[in-house]
């Protein structure tokens, strides 16, 4: 992800994420911004207290590592393989911000 010509890496922020109880799984992915470039959006799956875990990582991370935007889904989108579909859930973001602009 290239916010503003810094470059963020979502495995960074995804193990932060990872570290916090409330979070069954997690990924960050780069949605297009018009002035950043690209900010970072963490999807969270089944996270019922987003406040505390959005707490936890503006205490670990840099300011601008931390995802500008939080979305939080069900179930993540898997590959046969049973990993997280990356392009599928980045698909899904942009998708859903989409809708709330």
């Amino acid at each position: 992800i290239v916010y503003g010509g810094l470059n963020i890496f979502p495995e960074e922020i995804e193990r932060v994420l990872n570290e916090q109880p409330e979070v069954k799984r997690s990924i960050v992915v780069g949605v297009p911004d018009p002035y950043w470039g690209e900010i970072p959006v963490a999807i969270l799956e089944q996270v019922p207290q987003i406040k505390a875990v959005r707490q936890a990582v503006k205490e670990k991370l840099a300011a601008y590592k931390v995802p500008k935007k939080w979305l939080v889904i069900d179930q993540m989108i898997a590959t046969s393989g049973g990993k997280i579909a990356r392009a599928s859930m980045k698909k899904w973001a942009e998708e859903q911000l989409s809708c709330k602009q």
